[in-house]
């Protein structure tokens, strides 16, 4: 709060006016398919990147999952702290202690002396900006609410790295193995799934879980409760729903309290999920995931929604 209070009267005397602190960020676009490249950053300057950069920091845990696949750990200087939590991240075991931890803070960010940056649009704006006023080139992924954005994003990322061929690759990858669970589950009856978190979090229409459940051959009944991307549903709400099929994010190595709290609950034993069973604790790093990881939540869900499907193997 401090860095902010300092950083806002100093944002409002710059004199380019894309930099004022209301104006909104966009994503980045890359243009070019060579070296030299241009990319327009997220307040819509244009810069050349003479060459693939060599030092990257991530201040998204999206960021840190899409690099490890696209670049070699040597060309990255900063993740985020969450990589290392396994409960949550695809990337836990890719980037050695040496390679800087961050929290998304403006000074640990430009510690690193990165040659690019990658942000998203939850960080905070003020930090965004002052990557840009520091002259470091910013890519700013998508709003990843659907697999069409986190394939976007690959492939800005992928082509502002100078790896268009493997986010190409990526994104292949990701398509291909939706659309083997796709047709797997093509035709079978779709259960009433709730994805619900501790304190009464869900995600309805226009979100990634939504898709997720969608592709996975269910029903997602906060969608029937009016509720949008992220949003909140009262815990009698979420009964008289009577979903089928409860799914919880496991954070503590696969356990979730919410599981053995729910089921303790006599109001949720009433609940079909609860009643037959079928509460099911999806890794964090599976179901909020928003880098080509996502798609591994896909076939998870769709494991749990359709057992008898899958019991054979390939």
């Amino acid at each position: 709060m401090l860095l902010l209070a300092a950083v806002l009267p100093w944002l409002a005397t710059w004199p380019d006016a894309r930099f004022v602190v209301d104006a909104p960020l966009v994503e980045t676009r890359i243009e070019g398919d060579d070296f030299p490249k241009r990319l327009v950053d997220p307040i819509g300057r244009e810069r050349v990147l003479a060459a693939p950069p060599r030092r990257i920091a991530s201040a998204v845990l999206a960021g840190d999952e899409m690099l490890a696949a696209l670049v070699p750990p040597q060309r990255v200087v900063s993740v985020t702290f969450y990589v290392d939590n396994a409960s949550i991240s695809a990337a836990a075991d890719v980037y050695p202690p040496e390679t800087r931890r961050n929290r998304g803070r403006i000074e640990e960010l430009l510690a690193a002396r990165p040659d690019l940056a990658v942000v998203a649009n939850y960080n905070d704006a003020v930090t965004v900006r002052l990557l840009l006023r520091s002259g470091v080139a910013v890519v700013r992924l998508p709003d990843a609410e659907s697999f069409a954005a986190i394939a976007a994003g690959i492939r800005t990322l992928g082509a502002a790295v100078g790896a268009p061929e493997r986010a190409g690759a990526l994104v292949a990858e990701m398509d291909a193995r939706i659309e083997r669970v796709r047709r797997r589950v093509a035709d079978r009856p779709a259960p009433r799934v709730l994805y619900y978190a501790l304190g009464g979090f869900t995600a309805g229409e226009g979100s990634l879980v939504d898709e997720m459940v969608r592709l996975a051959g269910g029903h997602n009944v906060a969608r029937d409760a009016g509720i949008g991307a992220h949003g909140r549903i009262s815990a009698e709400l979420a009964i008289a729903l009577q979903p089928d099929v409860l799914l919880v994010s496991g954070w503590q190595d696969g356990r979730a309290p919410a599981a053995a709290l729910l089921a303790q609950q006599p109001a949720w034993r009433q609940v079909p999920a609860i009643r037959d069973g079928r509460i099911h604790v999806v890794r964090g790093a599976w179901l909020t995931s928003v880098s080509q990881e996502s798609v591994r939540g896909v076939e998870e869900i769709a494991e749990l929604l359709h057992p008898e499907v899958f019991a054979a193997n390939d």
